[in-house]
């Protein structure tokens, strides 16, 4: 006969018995267990949650069908935020989560999960605008860096979006099929290299607020799109500060104000589907998967179409109404960030770079293995080198800035943002610490992209250091110059030439160079007055002297008669002349003045001297003629008459010739002389007449002055031409120069360039 026991049954304690199906056994914390445990012993664990059971030997006590033992379990379920769980297929599953930047993790040790939720803060953006307005001619225009594919640009004419088979993109070219219209604002956006989320902010306009708060920091105004009822707005009609977006003008009352913030959007993951409407088609099919509604870029006809007009789902886009008949539909779509598993026995988690975790038993481990950007909270605004791992602001408002590189190993990296939105003004150089290349190359960089972020990663001894929105700063080997200093006032006696130099240097890149444009010396009453010399023209290391004043008709010389030429000497005695090529110059940069002659009661100045001979005296009645100038080949004939500079003469061009003496006389008759080739001035061919000023920007010597009579002469001679500062460059550099300064710059010539400066003082740089 079989026993029966009451519904329930305790034994001592450890053991429970129910007739409602189910058994307990002794429970407890591991702080519990017995303190003489026995093999075989079985219970339920209050502090790990699971049964156990001891073992005899190590483990000792250990988890039976939860961990423990023999026994393990690599992760159990983990949620990603926006994903369905993740769980484990067996008890050798592993879990690798990369999450870096704006990825937050949580882990709980009494459920065993891991939460992964995406930050919608993070991401650098890289996103070039270039501003052009059209002539009605032109239709191929550059942008900043190269267009890896037409998907990557947007392209707006008066704010109307241009669709794609409207234009071609190749290389760094955007080409019209037709020139945009004289006048027209045209506006290019690329979409270079971007990383994170796009968000979206709608406002409504009421003619008076003309700052709006979006939902996220705003760090770089290229990566905003601000449509006004569709309209898109130029980067001119608004600023950027923080989250404040705010116009120049109050949208008016009721209007739809959309800001579109690429926060972080993949360049590569950026698709165009274009399709032509029915009149009745609602929906269409695009060609990926949209996730978030904010991703997606919809124009008809070339207007932008606000979010309300449409929703996605999916792969399909359907609007409120259908678009009419044979209008053009461009949607572009921004593929967003995704979270996946992998199939097989390891589960992958993907969210970036930088944390790895795993563990058993339930229990997640993450390590932070990825270098943190330090970024540095000084605004820089003069020349400095990097640290790797180190982040700046660098302001080019007042100045170009060099950034030397530090030396690198393989992952460092330095980051540099444009803070000031000035580097298309001001660039920014790059300067390796020597030894190091950049992107392959042994020349610098530069950055010339407004509002552009420069993130710079050390690769290897090949490579160098690599980077986005940088160019080749290419070294200038040499330089040809020719450097002509102010010609010398006249008086009787003849004004000097300027000095004439020339001159080959080497020049380093992003460097400033002083130069100077020497004016022409004055002239001076004949009778008494003192003429002036030339001023100096310098180029970096080369000084020409200005050309010697010439002499009074009485009382004796001046003290400023030598210079870079000689002046000449009135015809007084005693008659005086001024020295050229002072100070000394090898080879020389100009030749003496001759002296003057009394004769017949005529006092006729001698001529002053030019770079390429002396003066002539005066004989008799006549008047001295000045010394011929130099010839040079750094200008072509021609280009020497477009821009004002030299005197031509045949097939030659001369600088820095003399001029000629002038007369003074109780009687009637007198020769003049002729100025020498280079803007030397002529003698007047009349009696009681000023002198003639050399030629502008020839560093020509002035003429005397003539006159008929006994009395304090009102006469004065002439004034010496300017000089003129002419450079000869490799064809891959540009020239820039500081306010001051008048020239004309990168002027082609042949394989190479020429620069030419004809009034002021500043610097220059070569880039």
């Amino acid at each position: 006969m079989a026993s029966k026991f009451k519904s329930s049954v305790e034994i001592d304690g450890y053991l429970s018995i129910s007739s409602g199906n189910w058994i307990q056994v002794s429970d407890g914390t591991t702080a519990q267990r017995p303190g003489s445990p026995q093999v075989g012993m079985f219970r339920y664990n209050t502090t790990t949650f699971e049964f156990e059971g001891y073992f005899g030997a190590v483990p000792a006590w250990g988890a039976i069908g939860g961990g423990g033992g023999t026994v393990t379990e690599a992760f159990k379920t983990f949620a990603v935020s926006g994903q369905s769980s993740i769980v484990a297929a067996g008890p050798t599953d592993t879990l690798t989560v990369a999450a870096g930047t704006n990825v937050t993790l949580t882990t709980n040790a009494v459920t065993d999960t891991l939460t992964i939720n995406s930050v919608a803060a993070g991401g650098v953006v890289t996103v070039q605008r270039d501003n052009y307005t059209g002539n009605g001619s032109t239709t191929a225009y550059g942008v900043s860096s190269t267009i890896d594919s037409e998907n990557n640009i947007q392209v707006y004419l008066d704010g109307v979006y241009q669709d794609k088979d409207t234009f071609t993109a190749s290389g760094t070219t955007v080409t019209f099929s037709t020139a945009p219209p004289s006048t027209t604002e045209i506006e290019i956006m690329h979409f270079v290299s971007v990383d994170g989320v796009v968000a979206l902010d709608r406002f409504t306009g009421n003619g008076v607020i003309i700052t709006f708060t979006t939902s996220l920091s705003i760090t770089n105004e290229n990566a905003t799109q601000v449509y006004l009822d569709g309209v898109y707005q130029s980067k001119d009609n608004y600023g950027t500060t923080g989250n404040d977006v705010t116009f120049v003008t109050a949208p008016p009352n009721g209007v739809i104000v959309e800001i579109v913030h690429m926060k972080a959007v993949t360049a590569s993951g950026l698709n165009v589907n274009n399709f032509t409407g029915t009149g009745t088609q609602t929906d269409f099919t695009l060609s990926t998967t949209v996730d978030d509604e904010n991703l997606t870029f919809v124009f008809i006809q070339g207007v932008y179409q606000d979010k309300s007009t449409y929703s996605v789902s999916g792969t399909t886009l359907t609007f409120v109404t259908a678009p009419t008949n044979t209008y053009t539909i461009e949607v572009m779509v921004v593929t967003s960030i995704t979270l996946t598993n992998a199939t097989g026995d390891i589960t992958e988690v993907i969210a970036g770079t930088g944390l790895t975790g795993g563990g058993t038993s339930g229990a997640v481990t993450l390590t932070n293995s990825a270098p943190n950007t330090d970024w540095q909270s000084t605004i820089q605004t003069s020349d400095f080198t990097a640290v790797a791992g180190e982040g700046y602001f660098v302001n080019t408002t007042s100045a170009k800035i060099t950034i030397t590189l530090p030396a690198g190993t393989v992952g460092n990296e330095v980051i540099v943002q444009d803070y000031a939105g000035t580097f298309d003004t001001n660039e920014l150089f790059i300067a390796s610490n020597g030894t190091e290349k950049i992107q392959s190359r042994t020349s610098d960089a530069k950055c010339i992209s407004e509002n552009a972020t420069v993130s710079l990663v050390y690769q290897d001894a090949t490579q160098g250091w690599t980077a986005d929105n940088i160019i080749d700063n290419p070294a200038i080997a040499t330089t040809d110059c020719l450097v002509v200093a102010g010609g010398g006032g006249a008086s009787t006696g003849a004004g000097g030439a300027g000095g004439y130099r020339t001159g080959t240097l080497s020049i380093t890149p992003a460097t400033n160079i002083t130069l100077t444009v020497g004016g022409g010396g004055a002239g001076a009453n004949q009778y008494n007055g003192e003429a002036t010399e030339g001023s100096d023209s310098v180029f970096d290391s080369i000084t020409s002297t200005g050309g010697g004043g010439g002499n009074r008709q009485y009382y004796g010389a001046t003290t400023n008669m030598s210079g870079g030429s000689g002046a000449g000497s009135g015809g007084y005695p005693p008659a005086i002349k001024g020295s050229g090529n002072i100070p000394s110059t090898t080879p020389s940069q100009g030749n003496d003045g001759e002296t003057g002659v009394q004769s017949s009661g005529v006092y006729s100045g001698g001529g002053g001297g030019g770079a390429g001979a002396v003066g002539t005296a005066a004989s008799g009645t006549t008047a001295g003629s000045g010394g011929i100038g130099a010839t040079t080949t750094i200008i072509s004939t021609s280009e020497s008459s477009t821009y004002s500079v030299g005197e031509v003469s045949g097939a030659a061009v001369y600088f820095s010739g003399g001029g000629a003496g002038g007369s003074a006389n109780d009687t009637a008759g007198y020769t003049p002389g002729t100025g020498g080739l280079g803007g030397g001035a002529d003698t007047p061919a009349s009696a009681s007449q000023y002198g003639q000023n050399g030629t502008a920007n020839t560093g020509g010597g002035a003429s005397g002055a003539t006159w008929l009579g006994y009395t304090a002469s009102p006469y004065s001679g002439g004034a010496g031409g300017s000089g003129a500062v002419i450079l000869r460059y490799p064809a891959a550099n540009t020239l820039t120069k500081s306010a001051g300064l008048t020239g004309t710059m990168d002027i082609a010539s042949g394989s190479e360039k020429i620069a030419v400066f004809t009034a002021g003082t500043g610097t220059i740089q070569f880039n």
